[in-house]
Formats: C-alpha cells, structure tokens, sequence
C-alpha cells in the first residue's frame, strides 16, 4: 500500500540523516520504529475491515469458518 511506501521513504531519510552514528544502533532505531508504525497501519487497515463487516461475518472469522 501507498502508506508502506511513504512510511519506508521517511525512514530512510531518517536512516541517512544519522549516518555518523554507530551503524547497529542506526539499524535498530529504524528497525523498532519500522516494526511500530506498520504494527499500527495493520492494526488501522484490521479496524477498517472489521468495521465494514456485519456481526455473523465477524463471528465466522473468529471461530475461523470464514
């Protein structure tokens, strides 16, 4: 999705910006808050979904007949 492309392209911007910093400690800054904000696109996209569906539909997925 769109929203996974700009998330990615602000991080490597970020990445880039802090270059002079310890490559390790670089990678896991950028890698926590990777990990953070697709965590919190998956969990919007879920809401969506769940919010489009009728109360039968979300019981069939939760009990995994859907």
């Amino acid at each position: 999705p769109y929203q996974l492309i700009l998330i990615a392209q602000r991080l490597l911007a970020e990445m880039e910006a802090h270059m002079e910093q310890d490559e390790q400690e670089v990678v896991a800054l950028v890698l926590a808050q990777a990990e953070k904000e697709l965590a919190t696109a998956v969990l919007t996209t879920a809401r969506t979904e769940a919010e489009k569906m009728t109360l039968p539909e979300m019981i069939e997925r939760l009990v995994g007949r859907g």
